[in-house]
């Protein structure tokens, strides 16, 4: 992809070979949601406020997420480091 890098809006703005067009409908669907579950709260029409009891179930579960996470990559890391001693030793011989 050939861009000019004095034009930054250009670059910032593209679509040929970016996720621009993947993403901005999710980006303004959000957006739209977020302006209209604001006003409703604003006007007393519907509270939709979450407990903190939900972030503290939700942080636990991302942690369980992240912590299985890093162990496979451990995994990975031990497997390939197996195979480059195997590897090594192969090559002495």
């Amino acid at each position: 992809v050939a861009y000019d890098s004095s034009n930054w809006f250009q670059i910032l703005f593209q679509c040929f070979g970016s996720s621009w067009p993947k993403v901005l409908p999710f980006c303004i669907l959000n957006t739209l949601s977020m302006v209209i579950f604001t006003l409703l709260r604003d006007h007393h029409i519907i509270d939709c406020s979450i407990s903190g009891q939900a972030h503290t179930y939700g942080s636990v579960i991302l942690s369980f997420l992240l912590v299985s996470r890093v162990n496979t990559a451990g995994q990975r890391y031990a497997e390939s480091r197996g195979f480059i001693g195997v590897m090594y030793q192969e090559t002495r011989e």
